[in-house]
C-alpha cells in the first residue's frame, strides 16, 4: 500500500466519521476502530521489509538480543498508542492513560536484561 492509498483511507475515514457524528453517533466507534485497523495493517505490511533487513545485519553484528528487545518494545508501544487513541476517541481518556502506563512497564521489563548487562560490562571494565 502507497502513502496514497493509505492517506486516502486515513481521509475516508476521516469524512465518514464526520458525517456519522451527525446522523448516526452509534456507528463512529466501530468505523474508527475498522478504519484504525486497516491503516495499523497497512503500517504493519511495510514495516516488515524494514525490519528483516535490521534483523539481518544485526544477526552479522552480534547484537540480536538487543534488536529483539528493540522490536519488541516498538511492537508494544504502537500496539498501545493505537489503542489509547481509540479509547480517547471514544471518550475513555481514564482508560486510555492505564493502557499507556501499562506499555511503559512493558518496556521496561523488556530493558531490565540489558541494563543489567550493560551495568555488568561497565563493572569489568573498572576492574
Amino acid at each position: 500500500m502507497s502513502i496514497l492509498q493509505i492517506a486516502g483511507v486515513a481521509l475516508v475515514s476521516a469524512f465518514a466519521v464526520g458525517i456519522l457524528k451527525i446522523y448516526k453517533s452509534d456507528l463512529v466507534v466501530p468505523v474508527t476502530i475498522l478504519a484504525t485497523v486497516i491503516l495499523l495493517g497497512a503500517a504493519v505490511a511495510l514495516m516488515v521489509p524494514v525490519t528483516d533487513y535490521i534483523s539481518d545485519m544485526s544477526a552479522m553484528s552480534g547484537f540480536s538480543v538487543y534488536f529483539k528487545a528493540i522490536m519488541k518494545a516498538l511492537g508494544i508501544s504502537i500496539i498501545a498508542d493505537t489503542a489509547a487513541s481509540v479509547c480517547r476517541e471514544s471518550g475513555q481518556s481514564s482508560v486510555a492513560s492505564k493502557v499507556e502506563f501499562a506499555a511503559k512497564i512493558m518496556i521496561l521489563s523488556l530493558a531490565l536484561p540489558i541494563i543489567k548487562e550493560v551495568v555488568s560490562m561497565a563493572l569489568e571494565v573498572v576492574k
